[in-house]
C-alpha cells in the first residue's frame, strides 16, 4: 500500500465548508484508488500545533494544497505557504497546487500568479464503482 500524504493549508478558522469538501475529495480518491494499493493522507494545518510541526508534515507531503479565499493572507497563512514554496524549490516536493473555491481579490490572485507556476487545479475525481 502506498500512502501519499496531502498537506492542506489555509487560513485559521475561516475556509471550514472548503475544508470538509477537501476531505470528502480525498476519501473519494481512496475509493477510487484503494484497489489500486494507493491512500490518500489528508493533513489539516489546523489541527498541527507549530511551525516546526509543519515543517515536518511538508517534508513527508507529496502535494500541498492552498486553499486560496476570498479574504487577504494572514502572516501564518504565507508563512505557511513560504515554508511550502521554499520545501519545494530545495527538494522537489511536495508539489503546490491551489483549490480556488470562489474567485479571490485581484492581489491574491496576482500573488499567487507569481509564486506558482503553472497553476494546478483539483477537480473532483470520476471513477465507476470497483475497476475503476
Amino acid at each position: 500500500m502506498v500512502i501519499t500524504k496531502i498537506f492542506i493549508a489555509s487560513q485559521a478558522g475561516q475556509d471550514t465548508a472548503t475544508r470538509m469538501e477537501l476531505s470528502a475529495f480525498f476519501l473519494q480518491l481512496n475509493n477510487c484508488y484503494i484497489n489500486r494499493g494507493i491512500y490518500f493522507t489528508p493533513v489539516f494545518t489546523e489541527d498541527i500545533p507549530d511551525n516546526d510541526a509543519i515543517d515536518r508534515e511538508l517534508a513527508c507531503s507529496s502535494l500541498a494544497v492552498i486553499i486560496l479565499g476570498r479574504e487577504t493572507p494572514d502572516a501564518d497563512f504565507l508563512k505557511t505557504y513560504g515554508a511550502a514554496h521554499d520545501m519545494y524549490n530545495k527538494t522537489g516536493k511536495p508539489k503546490i497546487s491551489v483549490y480556488e473555491k470562489e474567485p479571490a481579490a485581484v492581489s491574491n490572485l496576482e500573488f499567487f500568479s507569481q509564486q506558482i507556476q503553472p497553476h494546478r487545479y483539483l477537480k473532483a475525481p470520476k471513477c465507476q464503482g470497483d475497476g475503476v
